[in-house]
């Protein structure tokens, strides 16, 4: 069946929509009857909740876990979450299809945070923190803990290092992921990483024939039998699967960790490690499948050209599609998948990001299933600006592109 369905082939700012009722109203200020909010009762679990999984000492841009940074950053803060571009969410919500967990504030936690600024940050008193202020991610149990055995630091004499670490569950009967979050150990040489399934013990040879811990790992885990069962981009949290749903795992399956680093031999090793949400039983199988244009060739020195494929559907079935995660490089400035359903020439646009940020990725849930029907037209397009002198095509490397949308489908 995954033969048959590769036959297809062709930060995230926080948390999850936060409701009405969730920290950041305002409160009267018993002296003057002003709104008041403080850092300890208001701000700060606000931020926890909402911003720290990107804005964290640790992150993929400036931490605001304490006070007199944050402090500092008062009016910015205030300035971005009233223009929309904080929490980032950067699917187009026009003419595409409707997606769920949209990242976003409330009115009252925009105006709430915008009080704070204007009074001065006020501190307030830390007895007033809320228990329990954490980006808790998708939200997933932790039925499986796995994590690299020991610290790798990169290799600092290439640009780009892919390397796989083989993590053994001892799983003794089959079961079925239904989320996935990879916790990377440090943010500035994690370029992304993959978790692959082993069901056969491919990996262990790879692994032994390898001095150190892993092995060399480009392009992919380095044998056929396996499927994509979780991952991390920049900007991303996690995978939530749709409810009653699961990617299968069959007794005695090895977790391979494909992890592309890309640094400047200046940043020092990691220790990335993973968990996994479990169900013995699930309704609906999902699959976690590439589409991808890899016969890219982007000109230098060119601003919007695209690239990418329309395809046939015609496998003799329908299949359901429940979202997926868009992925360029550096040098994307949108991409788009959308779907023609047979006999008719109205495109249905899927997933749109129309201005790229490589920070910004994520997997993105359709409110529902979207169903494929056999004949339609599939279509991905992706978007370059090419400011090099040198035409860019294909690759694994940081400075590479790639057109790519992982695809969640079930049958």
């Amino acid at each position: 069946m995954i033969g048959l369905l590769m036959g297809l082939m062709g930060c995230d700012e926080g948390a999850v929509v936060n409701g009405a009722d969730s920290t950041g109203d305002t409160t009267e200020d018993s002296a003057g009857g002003a709104p008041t909010a403080t850092w300890y009762r208001d701000v700060q679990p606000l931020l926890a909740e909402n911003c720290q999984s990107c804005h964290a000492a640790d992150g993929i841009t400036f931490g605001l876990e304490d006070y007199a940074v944050a402090s500092a950053m008062a009016g910015p803060i205030a300035a971005a979450t009233a223009a929309g571009t904080m929490p980032p969410w950067p699917a187009a919500e026009e003419d595409c299809l409707p997606l769920k967990d949209r990242r976003a504030l409330s009115g009252d936690q925009i105006a709430m945070l915008q009080t704070w600024a204007d009074q001065g940050a006020p501190e307030g008193d830390p007895a007033d923190t809320p228990s329990d202020t954490t980006d808790d991610g998708p939200g997933i149990e932790t039925d499986l803990w796995g994590e690299m055995a020991s610290v790798y630091v990169p290799d600092d004499t290439a640009e780009d290092d892919y390397r796989c670490f083989v993590v053994d569950p001892g799983l003794t009967e089959e079961t079925f992921v239904s989320g996935a979050v990879v916790f990377p150990g440090n943010y500035s040489v994690v370029h992304h990483v993959i978790l692959y399934t082993d069901p056969s013990g491919s990996a262990d040879a790879l692994d032994a024939a390898e001095d150190g811990e892993g092995y060399t790992c480009f392009g992919g885990p380095g044998f056929e039998d396996t499927a994509v069962i979780g991952g991390w981009v920049p900007g991303s949290e996690g995978l939530l699967l749709p409810e009653d749903s699961g990617l299968r795992m069959s007794a005695g399956t090895k977790v391979v960790m494909q992890m592309h680093y890309h640094s400047d031999g200046t940043a020092g090793g990691d220790q990335t490690a993973f968990a996994l949400d479990l169900e013995e039983e699930v309704g609906t199988e999902v699959y976690l499948i590439p589409l991808a244009d890899t016969n890219l060739n982007i000109p230098p020195a060119t601003t919007d050209h695209a690239e990418g494929f329309s395809t046939t559907f015609s496998y003799g079935l329908d299949i359901n599609l429940w979202g997926g995660t868009p992925h360029m490089h550096l040098l994307g400035s949108s991409i788009k998948i959308s779907v023609t359903p047979p006999d008719s020439e109205a495109e249905q646009c899927i997933i749109e990001i129309p201005q790229w940020d490589f920070d910004y990725q994520q997997f993105y849930r359709l409110e529902e299933a979207y169903v494929i029907e056999n004949g339609s037209k599939l279509s991905l397009e992706c978007v370059y600006d090419n400011p090099t002198d040198e035409m860019v095509g294909w690759g694994d490397g940081t400075g590479d592109e790639m057109c790519l949308v992982y695809a969640m489908v079930s049958l």
